[in-house]
């Protein structure tokens, strides 16, 4: 029950911030240092990471440092594979965001379109779970401030999702971040 309630709590704190600024445009981190942002320690980069609560009712973006390296997008989505995922990460009551054995074929970044390739592991995801699936991969790409929209493809072509969502254009944060709450939850 502890443990709840800080996810809870951390939860409330990481959402009160918003995901977007007034005017509906999506909050980015400022690049600084060039294309870099700050450091955390070292050769880190702080990073948020979408990631799925328990149930699958929502995603918790969560603040993290990782290793500084080329194609720091690319790298990023490895670590919401499941296996992947840092271990306080999971006892925090998340979840991983991306089936075992994903893996990023390619990423490539043209006018802030992220033109993502999956491999077929991606596919094995629960359907009933395939709009927390598909946001938490645009939420997550688009916190990089050369990243607004993003375009899905597995095995380079435009998959049939298990769940039935249309990738007809490039996704972007319009859609919403839990915006659904369950009848329970609602003030």
């Amino acid at each position: 029950m502890r443990k709840w309630t800080w996810l809870l709590l951390l939860s409330l704190l990481l959402t009160t911030g918003g995901c977007a600024r007034p005017n509906g445009e999506p909050r980015g981190m400022t690049p600084q240092n060039g294309d870099r942002p700050p450091a955390v320690a070292g050769n880190l980069r702080e990073t948020v990471f979408y990631l799925p609560n328990a149930d699958w009712q929502s995603l918790v973006p969560v603040r993290m440092g990782i290793p500084w390296e080329t194609g720091i997008a690319k790298a990023t989505l490895g670590h919401l594979v499941e296996g992947n995922v840092p271990a306080k990460m999971l006892d925090l009551g998340l979840v991983p965001l991306l089936p075992a054995g994903t893996a990023v074929l390619g990423l490539t970044i043209r006018q802030g379109v992220a033109l993502l390739d999956l491999s077929k592991e991606f596919l094995n995801y629960n359907p009933a779970h395939e709009q927390v699936v598909i946001y938490g991969l645009v939420y997550t790409l688009t916190e990089f401030p050369t990243i607004s929209q993003v375009e899905l493809l597995v095995e380079g072509k435009k998959p049939d999702l298990p769940g039935g969502m249309l990738l007809g254009e490039p996704l972007s944060r319009q859609a919403g971040l839990n915006l659904e709450f369950p009848a329970e939850a609602r003030p």
